[in-house]
């Protein structure tokens, strides 16, 4: 079984010529989108994914230009009458979602589950074990690393045991920004520590314009 990563969009909050915001989609028998800034939907359809088969959401954090497409998404399964949305995020989402969701009175029938993740969590999507790790950000921010569950090495995402090949989902760079953000994905605390030669990818979520980013191993 094999993972594919595409960057639908790695734009920030200051409009650039051909950037949605950010927005990830991880695929392997289904589809998991990793934040969703403004553009995603379209993104989506550029990229053949129907809503019908995206039903679950990662948030790294809830700045605008990672969650701005977020409503358009849960309202376009409930106009499709689906099943309601599933959204993992950092602490704040449910009340955030909530509040979001309240400015729309029309849409009180439409179902979203707000699931709030903390720093150290592992928890299971999609196909994908999923762990959770403070991400460096000016707000509350996640990085996720995963594994596909029967993966082999064409499908590099973390299980318990710490797999061979492993992909990082890191929170956005700020301005002058170093992998230093992944990097705290990667080997922040030690209970959860992986050899940097593990790893077979970074994934930032979006650039800021002005970024000097070098990768520090190969």
């Amino acid at each position: 079984m094999s993972t594919k990563v595409t960057l639908l969009g790695t734009g920030v909050g200051i409009p650039q010529p051909g950037r949605s915001q950010s927005a990830i989609l991880v695929e392997t028998e289904r589809p998991l989108l990793l934040d969703c800034g403004a553009g995603t939907l379209l993104r989506l359809d550029e990229a053949g994914i129907d809503v019908e088969n995206l039903d679950t959401v990662l948030l790294t954090h809830l700045h605008l230009d990672h969650v701005s497409d977020l409503l358009a998404l849960a309202n376009a399964r409930y106009l499709r009458r689906l099943p309601g949305l599933e959204v993992y995020g950092p602490v704040g989402t449910a009340a955030w979602f909530e509040t979001l969701h309240s400015a729309f009175p029309y849409l009180e029938k439409m179902e979203v589950t707000a699931h709030e993740v903390r720093p150290m969590d592992d928890f299971s999507v999609q196909g994908f074990d999923i762990f959770a790790e403070e991400a460096r950000h000016s707000v509350t921010a996640l990085a996720y690393r995963g594994s596909s569950k029967g993966a082999d090495e064409a499908a590099p995402l973390h299980d318990r045991g710490y797999p061979a090949r492993e992909l990082v989902i890191a929170a956005s760079t700020e301005a002058g920004a170093t992998p230093s953000v992944t990097m705290a994905a990667i080997n922040s605390t030690h209970r959860r520590r992986v050899d940097q030669s593990s790893i077979s990818g970074v994934v930032a979520t979006s650039f800021s314009p002005n970024t000097a980013w070098r990768t520090t191993w190969r």
